[in-house]
């Protein structure tokens, strides 16, 4: 997060997931101006990614979608949001 093009972000969202050990690094969501949260129920039932004008409302959507799915066993893994930048003219 904090990278000014996509390009970027995505290269260091690859490089720091490789960092920590992963070897099936793969981009899923970029996102700008917004906030975003992941959730799972484990055992291979995959991730939900859903984004929200606020981490509440991304976590709510990710649990919403992920418990559907996967059930009620889902907790968020993740969530942030992007920190909106001005450029003054």
């Amino acid at each position: 997060m904090g990278k000014f093009s996509k390009s970027d972000a995505q290269k260091d969202a690859l490089a720091q997931c490789a960092q920590w050990g992963a070897s099936d690094c793969r981009i899923d969501l970029a996102f700008k101006n917004t906030c975003v949260a992941a959730a799972t129920a484990g055992g291979g039932r995959g991730t939900k990614i859903h984004t929200g004008a606020d981490v509440g409302v991304a976590q709510a959507r990710a649990l919403k979608d992920c418990q559907v799915k996967g059930g009620a066993a889902c907790k968020v893994v993740y969530s942030g949001c992007t920190e909106p930048y001005f450029k003054a003219y």
